[in-house]
């Protein structure tokens, strides 16, 4: 098989497989000898003049847009010379024929707007690392369980089947069938593979020194040994476990064999990927014994359901993570969560896989060419190249196969981790809205979604709750707070007895009312009772009103009393301002009791509007500031500014 198929077979047995990620836009190539070309899309410009420029391959913008796939940097610039014009050509596709222009419309475009454009495209790649401004209106779900070709293709391309084996004259293929004719004949002498006898799961290969030594003394200097990969061999029915493993039936599953296609699974890894071998098992419903009591499912030896029947400390030595289309191993997947979560995306990651593979095949190679001038080989045959499926078959994973492994894991472990968390004490919370690191979290076509992260912690700073908000509203949270509260009744926890919050004030009412055991056993604390409390002559006659007006005419004969009052004896008024033993947040302003108008009372309120407030606001202040004046409580200006007052000629409580 030629190079030519590299396209179809690169990914076999996992690593990048067709449709996955971001696939590369193919360059067409302009030819040398092609003075004028034309532009994909037509480009106003004030030049009218054409000048001579060699032809160049044109920039990643004029390509056809394809709105699934991220707009790449321009990294083939054409580098005109200032104040002329350039000249690109690309041939549009079949699929674009019917919207591209005709290819004799020319434009152009100057230099300066040409570097202004690669500024843009390369905003545009650094910052858009999730594709979310190229995707445009185009839907992509992350996984890649449920979907393994990209709709946004052509829908004459078939899917791709969950596994493909490589081609027939491949050195991987000449490996895989060899190993499963040693495994199965070293099981059938010894009763297991050999690997397990040395106490190894792991089949590998000869160290590339060795096997470059062992081979040139037989056949001469090889280099499909360099290709070879080692081979993870899980064997259920040879571990520790149960005797038989069952069937969902309920009945006993018999060994059915080896795999053929694939014989092994490729599991994406680094260095270099490796091969998972495991055999087959069937429910088969031709017993002799109770003949038609199996119902036929088969299942292979990584299945969920076979490896959920094991010990816990046998599953624990499974290698990798496994989903329908996908696997990674388990050492790759642990740094995949790390970096992750220190802000190291996919897309940087699955570059760093693709480099470490990289270099990985570039020592074999030099390897092999520094043996073949040591030992003084001449005319050998070339080293493979990386993604030769014939040869090395490299495959690093793309960046949408490494996020849809993470959220299938996610997916898996979800049940498992909300388990755990329900199972955390909140005797004492702290809750918090924050807002920092939703800045950098991505939106829909540049809007943003959230706009605060409400979290809630116990008192070992565990995360017992956490939620996305569109803002800091509360009665975002007020369903997951109140879940809280149920899940601690469930799992036989005290309820919540201590709430820190950064807005104590604002946020008490809310939380009291959602958790009444927060008032449980409560002493409030009382300020100014060194004060008397408030009292009034009950032979003074009350008047309550609601009405605005009223309340204009009652307070103007009030101050115009104490103004009258005050001229004549200045130094014998006092203003006492006291507050109500009681949770009315009501403040009262007590005069001396020999003026005959006793007192006003102030209610806080939350009336803010200056529209609202009466207008004699002015004359509370102005009182309270003239000199001669004793004045009991320093914050009286706070209160009164914040305040609606309720009087009347005597006194009026509303």
């Amino acid at each position: 098989m030629d190079n030519t198929s590299s396209s179809i077979t690169k990914g076999t047995h996992g690593g990048a497989r067709k449709g996955a990620g971001r696939p590369r836009k193919t360059v067409v190539s302009v030819a040398q000898n092609q003075r004028d070309t034309t532009l994909g899309y037509p480009i106003r410009s004030n030049i009218g003049h054409k000048t001579s420029h060699p032809s160049a391959p044109p920039a990643a913008f004029f390509l056809p847009r394809n709105t699934n796939q991220p707009v790449p940097s321009g990294s083939q610039q054409i580098h005109a010379q200032a104040g002329r014009a350039f000249w690109a050509d690309i041939v549009a596709s079949q699929s674009d024929a019917d919207t591209l222009p005709a290819a004799s419309s020319v434009s152009h475009i100057s230099s300066r707007e040409f570097t202004q454009l690669n500024e843009q495209l390369d905003y545009v790649q650094e910052h858009d690392e999730r594709g979310d401004i190229s995707v445009g209106d185009n839907f992509i779900d992350d996984s890649i369980v449920d979907h393994s070709v990209d709709k946004s293709k052509p829908e004459t391309l078939d899917p791709e089947p969950e596994t493909v084996e490589p081609p027939g004259n491949s050195a991987l293929h000449k490996q895989l069938l060899a190993l499963q004719a040693r495994l199965m004949q070293e099981e059938a002498v010894h009763g297991k593979p050999l690997c397990y006898t040395r106490g190894d799961f792991f089949d590998r290969p000869e160290h590339p020194i060795f096997a470059l030594q062992t081979h040139k003394d037989k056949v001469g200097l090889e280099r499909e040994p360099l290709y070879w990969r080692k081979v993870f061999v899980w064997l259920p029915h040879l571990l520790p476990g149960p005797e038989t493993f069952k069937c969902t039936c309920g009945m006993p599953l018999t060994r059915n064999g080896q795999n053929t296609n694939p014989i092994a699974r490729r599991v994406c890894a680094m260095p270099a990927d490796y091969f998972l071998y495991t055999n087959h098992f069937v429910c088969d419903s031709r017993r002799i014994r109770n003949p038609g009591a199996g119902c036929g499912k088969s299942f292979q030896g990584t299945d969920p359901h076979i490896l959920e029947q094991m010990p816990d400390f046998v599953l624990a030595a499974f290698p990798g993570l496994i989903s329908a289309r996908g696997a990674i191993s388990k050492e790759m997947g642990w740094e995949m969560s790390n970096s992750f979560s220190k802000r190291l995306g996919p897309a940087p990651f699955a570059k760093l896989v693709s480099e470490i593979q990289h270099r990985f095949h570039a020592d074999l190679e030099l390897m092999y060419l520094g043996a073949a001038k040591f030992w003084g080989w001449h005319g050998i045959q070339p080293f493979s190249a990386f993604d030769d499926p014939n040869g090395y078959a490299g495959a690093p994973p793309s960046v949408q196969y490494l996020r849809g492994i993470l959220t299938d894991k996610i997916k898996a472990h979800r049940v498992f981790i909300d388990r755990d968390t329900a199972t955390k004490p909140m005797t004492f919370a702290k809750t918090d809205p924050t807002f920092d690191y939703l800045k950098g979290v991505g939106g829909v076509k540049g809007e943003k979604i959230f706009n605060a992260a409400y979290s809630a912690l116990n008192e070992h700073e565990e995360i017992r709750a956490h939620s996305l908000t569109p803002t800091k509203s509360l009665a975002y949270v007020k369903g997951m707070l109140g879940g809280i509260q149920e899940g601690l009744k469930n799992c036989n926890h005290p309820p919540t007895q201590i709430l820190y919050t950064d807005s104590p004030q604002a946020e008490r009412s809310f939380h009291e009312s959602l958790n009444e055991s927060l008032l449980k056993d409560v002493q409030p604390v009382i300020n100014w009772t060194d004060l008397p409390l408030f009292t009034r002559d009950l032979n003074i006659p009350t008047h309550y009103t609601a009405d605005a007006m009223s309340m204009e005419d009652f307070i103007g004969d009030i101050f115009t009393d104490i103004m009258q009052h005050a001229q004549h004896n200045p130094s014998n008024l006092a203003v006492i301002c006291t507050r109500s033993q009681d949770s009315s947040n009501t403040w009262r302003i007590t005069t001396s009791p020999h003026i005959p108008i006793h007192s006003a009372q102030l209610k806080k309120s939350g009336v803010r509007s200056s529209q609202k407030r009466p207008r004699r606001w002015q004359s509370i202040c102005l009182i309270l500031r003239r000199r001669g004046m004793s004045r009991i409580h320093r914050g009286y200006h706070s209160i009164l500014s914040w305040a609606k007052i309720v009087t009347s000629s005597t006194y009026t409580a509303l």
